[in-house]
């Protein structure tokens, strides 16, 4: 799945400009891999995200656009287009806009701040008479 940037490079993980020279690469082989096969010149790069996906690991749907079957609309909503994760990730790696990853010793204050918001959140919700209780908070 696609959740880049949620390790730090610390700890193994891949930052925004290295996640993007990955991902591109990846595109040019998929394109190449379509250009070599025959495909049609309408060729569809597509990921599933983290939520939508069926198998824990990254990699690339390669669709010849010009002969879609019934499954393509059936599974279109969590078929995310790879451009757009690329764009995402040169914003990113332009801007170093990515995430700091949470380290397990932070973890303590960021519950007791998520609690507090969630008492906060749930007085407002029971003032104004919500169904809610405020069963959603935010860290």
């Amino acid at each position: 799945p696609l959740v880049i940037g949620l390790v730090s490079a610390e700890d193994g993980g891949a930052d925004a400009r290295s996640a993007l020279a990955e991902v591109d690469q990846m595109k040019a082989a998929a394109l190449l891999f379509a250009k070599n096969s025959g495909w049609s010149e309408k060729v569809g790069l597509f990921v599933n995200v983290f939520g939508h996906n069926n198998v824990n690991s990254l990699f690339i749907h390669v669709v010849d656009m010009s002969e879609l079957g019934p499954a393509f609309s059936y599974h279109a909503f969590k078929n995310l287009p790879l451009d757009d994760v690329l764009k995402v990730l040169r914003e990113e790696a332009a801007n170093i806009l990515l995430p700091v990853p949470v380290k397990t010793t932070d973890l303590p204050g960021l519950m007791e701040k998520a609690g507090t918001r969630r008492q906060s959140s749930t007085m407002e919700a029971a003032g104004r008479g919500s169904k809610t209780g405020g069963n959603f908070f935010f860290a």
